[in-house]
């Protein structure tokens, strides 16, 4: 009756197929370089490859739009998808909450945070960051990525926080 099906950022080749195949009836081309920085900055997550695509097909006049391109462009970029993205998701949290989220920023290594280590940056206790947690998972902000280890949900959340400080 129901198909339970996973949903998850592209694999490689369909994010590269994401970003090159709507160019090709356009007459207008990603390098391959920058097709590998795209996939390689967004991990796959969907969203943000139609927004980089979108972004860079948009604002470059090249018929092929390279690194140079992404290099240039990047601090326009960064703005769009803070005020459009990011910040709408950052304000699901009240203050506490956002401290909790900055710290945890603080000491992600490897797309992941030791629950101590977050523990000790944000100066609360065991208890309260318990909580913290569960109310920043229920708001899609984070998740428990394996046994005392906590990420947040989406890529590029942690540079936004770091820019939050």
């Amino acid at each position: 009756m129901f198909i339970f099906q996973k949903i998850d950022n592209l694999e490689e080749p369909e994010a590269r197929k994401a970003l090159t195949e709507p160019l090709k009836r356009t007459g207008r081309s990603f390098d391959g370089e920058l097709v590998n920085r795209i996939i390689q900055e967004t991990r796959g997550y969907p969203f943000f490859l139609q927004f980089y695509g979108y972004f860079l097909y948009e604002t470059s006049t090249d018929p092929e739009v390279n690194s140079k391109d992404l290099d240039a462009f990047r601090k326009k970029l960064v703005k769009m998808l803070d005020e459009s993205f990011f910040e709408d998701r950052f304000n699901l949290a009240g203050p506490k909450e956002k401290r909790m989220l900055i710290a945890m920023a603080g000491v992600v290594e490897e797309d992941k945070a030791a629950a101590s280590s977050i523990q000790r940056k944000a100066g609360v206790s065991h208890a309260q960051m318990q909580s913290f947690f569960s109310q920043l998972t229920d708001k899609g902000l984070i998740y428990r990525a394996e046994r005392g280890y906590y990420s947040f949900s989406i890529p590029l959340f942690k540079e936004f926080l770091l820019r939050q400080t």
